[in-house]
């Protein structure tokens, strides 16, 4: 049930003296009426704090030019816009926990009733003839998902995730005969950009993809980029094709996913790894000259996951990839160098040595848990393990605490196998099918895997509590 009534916000005290806030930095303008002290300081703090923590990665307008004046002109998106930035403050104090909802915590009894009042403002408006409402609707969908993320509510950020998206779809589909204004084909492409990015991720938690960014071009020789924003957007087009080829190979049992058995996957392999071939070389002739950190984090981040996402591709059909990723040591390891020098640069950027503790834009985790899953040596491994932890945070759906608590015990399931048996191969036989489910309770989750000798694989679960100081 919703909060109704907002608790008072507590005044703001940092974790430690280089995690100090300050909420004077910028003043808040065009204030609309009936605003609180509460949800103005919140707001201050999303335009001091949340959106240059968000755009860590790559500068972008959405949140400065529209996102920040939508939440000073229109009430959905402001409520919802104190909401994430209330969760984002109790972040930054708290140092990154689990992604887990307290009500205990004043910060989250504040950020659940404006999510609350902001959800009552879009249904007491969904029947008006408003022109605005879709692009206010739309991007109160984007801070959901942020904030269902924040809270570990996952299943409902994907619903509002899919609802934005299938939104978009039916907009650019639909044969009306309405005018569409300049402004508004701006908001819903910036919008379309950030969700389709999210979806790019979350198709790995099982998300059907919806959105459509537009066909990568057929000739890449033609293409000549000439900013980072501009290799960006044209390696969205790419993984858009390639994640609809691993959501269609993802549905499918893992002991089926043979080529001899799927010739329509192989094509659509062969396809999304030319794509992927072509744009590597034409991102590489462009020779982009990054100007500052933040664009150079932003080139080296585009071939990190042009990396991530090559290997992936060229080994999904598989239906045992326990001796496939034996091949890609060198590739792990250049994975883990670039993660680093990326974790790094925050470091060096910031005057306080600290680093951003959530990134709407995906970054480093994903790469990081592939080499902790996936490569077979085990100082690699650690390595990819130790920046996890070195650097709490959260990228989009993507959570730090978790994949280091799931790497860990991997690690040691491995090292207790190789212990029992006396074979250091013994981890070879712990089939890929291993994976993390939060239980219900929120303060348990469950590692499924499989071991087996001689081909003979059986099922096994192991319940990992979360430590009071892991919270």
């Amino acid at each position: 049930m919703v909060v109704e009534r907002a608790a008072r916000l507590p005044a703001v005290r940092s974790a430690s003296q280089n995690n100090h806030l300050s909420l004077t930095l910028l003043r808040v303008g065009g204030d609309r009426p009936g605003i609180n002290p509460d949800e103005k300081r919140a707001l201050v703090f999303f335009q001091s704090w949340t959106v240059p923590s968000l755009t860590g990665y790559f500068d972008s307008r959405l949140w400065t030019d529209l996102v920040l004046p939508m939440c000073h002109a229109e009430p959905a998106v402001s409520h919802a816009v104190v909401a994430l930035s209330s969760l984002h403050e109790d972040l930054e104090i708290r140092g990154a926990p689990l992604s887990r909802e307290n009500l205990s915590l004043a910060h989250h009894r504040f950020a659940l009733g404006q999510y609350g009042r902001s959800l009552g403002v879009l249904n007491e408006r969904r029947n008006s003839q408003d022109p605005k409402y879709r692009d206010i609707i739309l991007t109160c969908c984007l801070l959901f998902v942020a904030f269902e993320f924040m809270r570990g509510q996952y299943q409902l950020a994907l619903s509002h995730l899919k609802q934005g998206l299938s939104i978009i779809e039916e907009a650019r589909s639909s044969d009306d005969g309405l005018p569409i204004s300049a402004n508004m084909e701006t908001v819903e492409k910036s919008l379309q950009a950030a969700m389709a990015r999210l979806e790019t991720h979350c198709v790995f938690f099982g998300l059907d993809p919806v959105a459509k960014l537009g066909q990568a071009p057929t000739d890449w020789s033609l293409i000549i980029f000439s900013t980072v924003l501009e290799a960006r957007r044209s390696f969205d087009k790419v993984l858009a094709q390639t994640v609809r080829f691993f959501s269609a190979t993802y549905k499918l049992p893992l002991k089926e996913r043979l080529p001899i058995l799927h010739p329509e996957l192989v094509e659509m392999q062969i396809k999304a790894s030319f794509q992927m071939s072509q744009y590597l070389r034409q991102f590489d002739n462009s020779a982009l000259h990054p100007h500052g950190k933040k664009e150079e984090r932003g080139l080296n981040l585009i071939r990190l996951h042009h990396l991530q996402f090559s290997i992936i591709l060229q080994t999904v059909l598989s239906d045992d990839d326990r001796f496939v990723f034996i091949n890609y040591l060198e590739e792990f390891k250049r994975i883990v160098a670039f993660c680093k020098g990326i974790s790094n640069s925050f470091a060096e950027e910031s005057p306080t040595g600290t680093r951003p503790k959530l990134l709407s834009d995906v970054g480093i985790l994903p790469s990081l848990l592939l080499v902790g899953w996936k490569c077979h040596e085990f100082p690699v491994r650690q390595q990819a393990l130790a920046l996890l932890e070195a650097w709490p945070h959260r990228e989009g759906i993507w959570d730090s605490r978790l994949l280091a608590i799931f790497l860990k015990q991997l690690l040691h399931i491995e090292l207790e196998t190789i212990q029992a048996s006396g074979d250091p191969q013994a981890p070879m036989r712990i089939s890929t099918t291993r994976c993390l489910k939060l239980d219900q309770n929120e303060r348990t989750a469950t590692l499924h895997y499989e071991t087996g000798n001689c081909g003979e694989y059986g099922p096994q679960s192991k319940v990992i509590l979360f430590d009071e100081d892991i919270q």
